[in-house]
This record gives C-alpha cells, sequence and structure tokens, in this order.
C-alpha cells in the first residue's frame, strides 16, 4: 500500500468525519433557532393579546363562550375573533413544523387546553355556517395533539 493512498484514504475519512460534525453542528443550531423563534413568537402574541383576553376574564370569568353572549358583545366578537385567529397561525406553525411543539406544549399547552375548550361552544356554532367548516381546526388539531401526549393512559409505559 503506497503512502499516497494512505493519506487519500486519511483525508476522506477526516473529510467524512468534518461533514458529520458540520451537519449536527447545523442541526442544532436550526432547534435552537427554532425554539427561539417559538418563544419570541408566542411573547409578541400573548402581548398583543393581553387587552382582548383580559376583556374575556372580566366578563366571563371561567365560564365557557357562547355564540349568544358574543352576538351581544360586538366588541368581545371582535376580540374573540382576534384571540382565535392568533392562536390558529401560532397553530399553523407548529402543526407545520415551524415552531417547536414540545416547546408550545410546555410553555403553554394547559392553557391553550383551557382556552380551546372556553371557545369550543362558539367554534360548534360558526362552524354550522358551510363556509366556515374549517374555521380553528389547526387549534384543534394542536389541543388534540397536547391532550393525547398528557393522558397517562397512553403514556403509560412509555420510556422518554
Amino acid at each position: 500500500m503506497s503512502i499516497e493512498l494512505i493519506i487519500a484514504l486519511f483525508a476522506l475519512i477526516i473529510s467524512g468525519i468534518s461533514l458529520i460534525v458540520s451537519f449536527m453542528a447545523y442541526k442544532k443550531d436550526h432547534e435552537r433557532r427554532q425554539k427561539q423563534s417559538t418563544i419570541e413568537y408566542f411573547e409578541a402574541m400573548t402581548s398583543n393579546l393581553f387587552d382582548a383576553q383580559a376583556k374575556f376574564n372580566d366578563k366571563f370569568s371561567q365560564l365557557d363562550i357562547s355564540m349568544v353572549d358574543l352576538e351581544n358583545h360586538a366588541e368581545l366578537l371582535k376580540d374573540a375573533t382576534a384571540v382565535l385567529s392568533a392562536f390558529e397561525r401560532l397553530s399553523v406553525g407548529v402543526n407545520a413544523g415551524v415552531f417547536c411543539y414540545d416547546l408550545i406544549n410546555r410553555m403553554a399547552g394547559s392553557y391553550l387546553i383551557f382556552l380551546y375548550s372556553r371557545f369550543s361552544p362558539y367554534i360548534a356554532e360558526i362552524r354550522k355556517d358551510a363556509s366556515r367548516t374549517r374555521s380553528y381546526k389547526e387549534f384543534e388539531q394542536l389541543v388534540y395533539r397536547i391532550k393525547q401526549s398528557r393522558n397517562p393512559l397512553l403514556n403509560d409505559g412509555v420510556i422518554k
């Protein structure tokens, strides 16, 4: 075996290792950026919705929100649409893999479940309109996914 062949093989091995290390560093950087953008987007979104959500808490406390409630309060209907639309956009990002599901689940999973439950009577009512049957489906799917991951019966014996 010639020295040139040994040097070429050594260079090939070093190149392969460099490629693997570069790929791993890229993957870790991508994950970090995804988590960072998830936190930043969620923080900005909830900050913008703070006043709208405070109105609901003042008016309805912890009660579910119905169509009748919102029809009698035009401002609350506008706020409900803004809140649900914002969480629908967040859900699209999570469901599409743009935002980090695990981080959203840890940061706000319980709140998302509560929020969807609270608005579910209103969502069910607007879905009766043939043109709105898919309204807030992404939000619903995200909440279902969170509930499934938190169901102890489904995760019994799962090692994480």
